[in-house]
């Protein structure tokens, strides 16, 4: 769930955009580099709980709904510590969704297609796997060790 949304509920003002589709998305894809050791494989040394996802499902109260909006605010400006925490397997788009938080952080909170350009435009980034070598690139970025 997006962090205005989370944030909203304070207000209990939830309108709902297309950003915010765009960000949760980018939650769901941050849960999968996190929880899952690979392809249908779930990363069984740590519960979730145990995990910095801990605080995505024990949303229990308005406070904690409030205090994961914050958190997932700050995650913007701080992509790595999450993207930090992917598995060995996933680690090659830690780079990919770092730039993803940062361009979330700098979105209009009413320009959703000038959103959508800037989020897309993300895609345009690559990684590799060449004998075991990881390597990100984004257009006019140099590309670099992703390990």
């Amino acid at each position: 769930m997006s962090a205005n949304i989370l944030l909203g509920y304070a207000n209990d003002a939830t309108t709902h955009s297309p950003s915010d589709d765009i960000e949760s998305l980018i939650y769901v894809l941050i849960w999968m580099c996190i929880l899952y050791a690979g392809p249908s494989t779930i990363h069984m040394d740590k519960h979730v709980n145990q995990m910095i996802l801990k605080s995505w499902v024990s949303v229990a109260s308005l406070a904690d709904a409030v205090s994961l909006g914050g958190l997932k605010t700050w995650l913007k400006s701080q992509p790595t510590i999450i993207t930090n925490e992917f598995t060995k397997f996933f680690k090659p788009l830690g780079a990919m969704v770092a730039n993803l938080l940062k361009k979330l952080g700098r979105a209009s909170a009413d320009d959703h297609m000038l959103n959508y350009k800037a989020i897309s435009s993300v895609g345009q980034c690559g990684c590799v796997h060449p004998e075991g070598v990881n390597y990100c690139w984004c257009p006019g970025v140099l590309p670099r060790s992703a390990q």
